[in-house]
């Protein structure tokens, strides 16, 4: 689970989509959504670093873009990549979640 503030109504439609086979992608802030519904017990996962703490759930593996079966999550959104200088992960991001979704 995740400590913090998380949109409730979010973190219902997470807690909703592995019962309905839904695959799923998540920029930094967002995978505390994804923490919130349990989804990533047992995951795989990519967190910035300002966040990890908050996240207990899972195994992290960073900040680059991880996937996780039918899950895959990035450490760097635009936001933080502006602030940190470090790399975007949204292309590497949409690109493995549109190819996840060919298969």
């Amino acid at each position: 689970m995740v400590q913090g503030n998380v949109p409730t109504s979010a973190v219902k439609i997470a807690q909703d989509m592995p019962s309905r086979n839904m695959p799923a992608a998540a920029l930094n802030g967002g995978v505390l959504i994804l923490a919130g519904a349990g989804v990533l017990e047992g995951r795989n996962y990519a967190i910035g670093q300002n966040l990890q703490p908050y996240v207990h759930d899972g195994d992290l593996k960073g900040i680059r873009v991880v996937r996780d079966g039918d899950i895959v999550t990035s450490g760097v959104c635009p936001f933080s990549a502006q602030v940190s200088g470090l790399k975007d992960g949204t292309d590497e991001l949409v690109t493995t979640f549109a190819a996840m979704l060919k298969t």
